[in-house]
């Protein structure tokens, strides 16, 4: 018997951006095979870069910050060591040194999660054929919500082919063996002709 098929990939995914922004470069066109770990496209980052400075003026200021408490509580030891200031002076200065470290942590995990550089660069997740479903350049990209282009894995495949119910029971009933092996008597006549 023949039946008329369809090659499916068994890996169809769309690639969506970690980030929002603008697609300012195509690094392939759709129909192009890729390799795993190839980049794609490439993001607006100026929006990304910008924040990821502030962030880093903001750790620069509060380690600034930190040094100048850190000197003034050694300053107020050796003062309270002459006993010529108040211990509450310095157990004051330990507390807004201590203050001022935690400013700085928190600064440190700013510019960590500002950080969104890398993610402006579009990579194939594995290794396959593009759609040609690719959007252009200048298309505004949300995070997570716009399929820049699908990719499609091209080894191994499916056929995809239908019988009917009547021809299934009688391949089970003259007794062909176990379903599963039944792939192992299959041809795929491609459309040139060639099997």
């Amino acid at each position: 018997a023949e039946y008329s098929g369809v090659v499916a990939a068994t890996d169809k995914v769309p690639v969506m951006p970690k980030v929002s922004g603008r697609v300012l470069e195509k690094y392939v066109q759709g129909g192009q095979a890729v390799a795993e770990g190839q980049p794609l496209f490439r993001l607006d980052s100026r929006s990304y870069q910008a924040a990821l400075n502030a962030a880093k003026a903001g750790q620069a200021q509060a380690a600034a910050n930190l040094a100048n408490q850190e000197l003034n509580l050694r300053r107020y030891q050796t003062l309270a060591d002459e006993d010529a200031i108040a211990m509450q002076t310095v157990t004051d200065q330990e507390a807004a040194t201590a203050q001022q470290n935690a400013v700085l942590q928190a600064q440190e995990a700013q510019v960590a999660a500002q950080d969104n550089m890398d993610d402006t660069i579009v990579y194939a997740p594995f290794s396959g054929t593009l759609n040609v479903d690719d959007v252009p350049i200048g298309t505004f990209a949300t995070a997570g919500g716009t399929a820049l282009v699908t990719i499609s894995s091209n080894n191994p495949v499916f056929v995809d082919f239908t019988i009917s119910e009547a021809e299934y029971l009688e391949m089970v009933k003259s007794g062909a063996g176990n379903p599963t092996s039944w792939g192992d008597h299959l041809k795929l006549r491609l459309s040139d002709g060639s099997m």
